[in-house]
């Protein structure tokens, strides 16, 4: 809320007291799950990837993932990456949010990591 006030002097009368109430919201398209997850080796692994904004976004991977190990987009906004990793390691990929399609595409990406345990 924004309040306005304007003090009166010698040459002018004191301007009506104006209130302004205003929204502020996150930016409105957006991959809003974590950026980095764990796993361990040979151990079942599931991570869901959430967006925000309209329309609804395809989700997609850019680079490669572990072996045994995949991300499904649901179609809602949501994906699960998900397998059984086989190999510790670091494993560095993209998070890749596509809202709308021809000239209103907008594309949102998030650079991922998944660390992968012994």
């Amino acid at each position: 809320v924004i309040d306005a006030n304007q003090l009166s002097n010698a040459s002018y009368s004191a301007a009506p007291q104006a209130q302004q109430s205003f929204g502020v919201a996150p930016h409105a398209d957006a991959i809003t799950s974590a950026a980095a997850a764990a796993a361990t080796a040979g151990t079942p692994f599931t991570f869901t990837v959430t967006t925000a904004g309209a329309p609804v976004p395809s989700i997609t991977k850019v680079g490669k993932l572990p072996k045994h190990v995949t991300l499904v987009s649901h179609g809602d906004g949501t994906a699960t990456i998900s397998g059984t990793p086989t190999k510790a390691g670091t494993y560095h990929f993209s998070i890749k949010a596509t809202f709308g399609k021809g000239k209103t595409k907008k594309l949102v990406i998030q650079p991922f990591t998944l660390t992968v345990g012994s």
